[in-house]
């Protein structure tokens, strides 16, 4: 049994990997604007923190593990640039102090984001490897969170390793906030609104389910991969996803469901995926849901609480 902390570990991954974490018999502390969701509340301690105020991160308390999973998403971040850098870039910096002044520093998982990676000119698997150019404050966060965590395994020694998540989706609490498309779709889908896919919906996405997510966080942390040197390990099902194709497996349950092809906007159409071979060799990482199989069980759960 371990003692884990998620700082920011109320939304959508973080409520994954709490119920991995306390399924797997480990103790969980969440430290969180927004409480855990009430079939999480008696298992996991809960405290109030806004990552944005150093003073409120002294509630962190010694530990196995830390998941640094606070953050505005894309969205949120375009909308409101000052709080998505106070959030993303500010919170790591706070965050990372916070853990470097324990009397033993815990080891540390970042989840960062596949948006870090400059656009391919061409269709194929994105690697660890591949050049990074992030286009959006959302990306520029990300990848600066990144660097503060190689930044603190020089001068402090900090163990730590970043997670690269393609785009996830499942079951969970904010599943439609800015940033989750495929719930968004859904719940327009749902409520009769036309869903608006950019040029024809033949671009793709690499669709990361939130529990697989939550498995290859623990699989990273039992290998015990944190170094100073700070891994990276993309995180996603290995396989392109294009919109149209996520558009059919709604139809399939929502018949009359209907789309707004916006032309103005023109996407990259190559067909890009994660490459997740590092994940796989160093700590036997196997995505199990495939995505028409997730995007199935996530629309029918909808339909069955509308009923």
């Amino acid at each position: 049994m371990a003692d884990i902390t998620l700082i920011g570990g109320s939304g959508l991954i973080g409520t994954a990997l709490s119920e991995s974490l306390l399924a797997e018999g480990h103790r969980v502390r969440v430290l969180d604007l927004v409480a855990p969701q009430q079939h999480l509340a008696a298992a996991v301690e809960w405290i109030y923190c806004d990552v944005r105020d150093r003073a409120q991160l002294e509630a962190l308390a010694p530990c196995d593990t830390v998941y640094l999973l606070a953050a505005l998403l894309g969205k949120g971040c375009a909308e409101n640039p000052e709080n998505g850098w106070k959030t993303n870039v500010l919170g790591q910096v706070n965050a990372i102090d916070a853990i470097r002044q324990l009397s033993s520093p815990p080891a540390v998982c970042f989840l960062s984001s596949a948006s870090v990676y400059r656009a391919a000119d061409k269709s194929g698997p994105i690697s660890e490897s591949a050049p990074l150019q992030p286009r959006s404050l959302y990306a520029a966060s990300k990848m600066m969170g990144e660097d503060l965590l190689r930044a603190a395994g020089s001068a402090f020694g900090l163990r730590s390793y970043v997670l690269r998540p393609f785009t996830v989706y499942g079951p969970g609490p904010g599943s439609a906030r800015k940033g989750h498309f495929v719930s968004t779709w859904m719940e327009r889908a749902l409520a009769g609104e036309p869903l608006v896919v950019h040029g024809e919906g033949r671009q793709t996405v690499d669709l990361a389910h939130v529990s697989d997510l939550a498995v290859l966080c623990r699989l990273a942390a039992q290998a015990a991969i944190a170094s100073t040197d700070v891994p990276v390990l993309n995180v996603g099902g290995g396989m392109a996803t294009s919109l149209l194709d996520v558009l059919a497996w709604i139809r399939e349950y929502v018949p009359e469901v209907r789309c707004r092809f916006d032309a103005s906007v023109k996407p990259v159409e190559h067909r890009h995926w994660a490459d997740i071979g590092a994940a796989q060799r160093m700590i036997g990482y196997v995505p199990k849901v495939h995505p028409r199989d997730g995007v199935a069980a996530l629309i029918k759960n909808q339909l069955a609480r509308r009923s």
